[in-house]
């Protein structure tokens, strides 16, 4: 079935061209200005990018993208409630694209009673409220997307974020490297026959299981992951290289090929 076909039978809201055009997020994001309202003085010695689901999967990327350029600890969090360690000299970026993710709230109350530095990136809710009652940074963009479609936004807000706090070195020349190199990609993958489509027709009617390389690749194979589990509706599952030498990988001796339903 063509690409046109498909999206007129299942991407009744054309997600499909959201993706195609990812690449102006990049834009809007690297172009957005913010005022950091007194951050920019300030010292820290942890970062720790407190969101869910695909507002969390930009601080995923973010130490695997920079590598060695990560000067200060970066941390995720997926909860609550913070770490112990999370004290006043620590930085936590709330990230909720809808500003209303309770466990980002919930979070973003206790580190207002830890007295951490604050910063936001999200498109409006309480989140945005809050920075705006209490004189925080707050990196706004646009709504109107689903969470899991916003990554450009998300991931060169919080990019662009470290930089302006000198963080990590100037990105400028990358991130124009990388809206040429979506827009092409956009292109390409919006043609009939092209690999992305392909893989999909390969997977259809299988479990997909994706390894990937720790500190290389391992949050991008996480993030396969979870668009299959959203936008596919299925089941998908991950796992890390080295780790997964150390146990999942006894699993397959035992595994008869006859039996396989599962793409790896």
């Amino acid at each position: 079935m063509k690409i046109t076909e498909l999206i007129v039978k299942f991407d009744l809201k054309n997600q499909f061209q959201v993706l195609v055009d990812s690449y102006k997020q990049v834009e809007y994001a690297w172009n957005n200005v913010f005022d950091l309202l007194g951050l920019q003085n300030s010292k820290f010695n942890l970062v720790v990018n407190a969101g869910m689901g695909g507002s969390a999967i930009s601080g995923d990327l973010i130490p695997e993208f920079l590598g060695d350029e990560l000067r200060i600890p970066f941390i995720v969090n997926r909860s609550y409630s913070l770490p112990n360690f999370v004290d006043e000299n620590s930085l936590v970026i709330i990230s909720s694209y809808s500003g209303n993710t309770e466990e980002s709230l919930s979070v973003f109350e206790e580190a207002l009673k830890r007295k951490c530095k604050i910063a936001a990136i999200t498109s409006g809710g309480q989140v945005k409220k809050i920075c705006h009652e209490k004189k925080l940074c707050c990196i706004n963009i646009p709504s109107g997307y689903q969470p899991r479609y916003a990554l450009g936004l998300g991931f060169f807000s919080l990019l662009k974020l470290l930089q302006q706090l000198g963080i990590v070195e100037n990105q400028d020349n990358i991130v124009k490297q990388i809206i040429t190199l979506w827009e092409k990609k956009g292109e390409e993958y919006s043609i009939e026959e092209n690999r992305a489509l392909s893989l999909a027709a390969e997977l259809t009617g299988f479990l997909p299981i994706i390894y990937s390389a720790a500190q290389l690749t391992s949050a991008a194979g996480y993030r396969f992951k979870c668009q299959l589990n959203e936008n596919s509706k299925q089941h998908a599952f991950s796992n890390i290289i080295p780790e997964l030498n150390h146990n999942e990988i006894i699993g397959w001796e035992t595994f008869e090929e006859k039996n396989m339903i599962t793409k790896v």
